[in-house]
């Protein structure tokens, strides 16, 4: 008797295509929403952040260069002039003008012509023989090297350019020269700077208060929230 083998058949491997739900979709857009809400104005705040320190870093730059011009200007006056160092840094702050880039009321830019005495002081001090002026003849962008001239990182422009001047109103960065006068006679200058939520030229960053004139102690407090200068008698 012949007994037939049979084999017997194993079950075919079926692929079955899952694909994601209208709910697990919307539950991933939902958390990537999420995360994106977090990080895109923390990434913001970090880039805003890192130029204020650029600011900063081009400010003490800005301040050594402005006492640099100054003293140049002092070691090459003639013997008849009787200007000292405080006169020279004055003209960078001219009296509430003190815009690194406003070229019509400072020496730091440059102009078309040779460089200008803007306070009393300098027009009376600089003068080689009685009625003769003796006028400066160049700035603070003058001496700089080209190549190592500080930009705005807000703006991309040289800190000497009229677009960082107070004529163009609230410009994140820009830079002014501020001073005040203690009970003891001596002058304590700051360079201050706009910010992004600045709404009027004068308003600065951070602490810093507002207005180009500073009087009072309060005043003084806010100023020294600056970039230090110089303190002169």
């Amino acid at each position: 008797m012949v007994m037939k083998m049979t084999r017997k058949r194993l079950p075919v491997a079926r692929n079955y295509q899952h694909g994601f739900t209208l709910i697990e979709i919307l539950l991933v857009v939902v958390i990537i929403g999420m995360m994106m809400a977090v990080i895109v104005p923390r990434a913001q705040r970090a880039r805003v952040d890192a130029k204020y320190t650029i600011v900063r870093q081009n400010a003490g730059e800005i301040a050594n260069w402005g006492m640099e011009w100054a003293k140049r200007n002092l070691e090459s006056q003639e013997d008849v002039d009787t200007c000292n160092l405080k006169n020279y840094v004055n003209t960078l702050c001219n009296l509430t003008s003190g815009y690194t880039g406003d070229a019509s009321n400072t020496n730091w830019p440059s102009l078309n012509g040779p460089a200008i005495d803007l306070t009393t002081s300098i027009d009376t001090c600089r003068l080689p023989l009685p009625g003769s002026p003796n006028p400066l003849n160049n700035t603070v962008e003058d001496i700089m090297p080209s190549e190592k001239l500080p930009r705005n990182p807000f703006n991309g422009l040289s800190y000497f350019n009229t677009g960082n001047g107070v004529n163009t109103g609230p410009v994140p960065g820009a830079l002014f020269l501020g001073d005040y006068t203690d009970t003891n006679g001596d002058t304590h200058y700051y360079l201050v700077y706009e910010g992004t939520g600045s709404t009027a030229a004068s308003e600065w960053h951070a602490g810093m208060g507002s207005g180009t004139t500073f009087t009072t102690v309060a005043e003084f407090n806010s100023l020294r929230n600056g970039v230090f200068m110089a303190r002169l008698r």
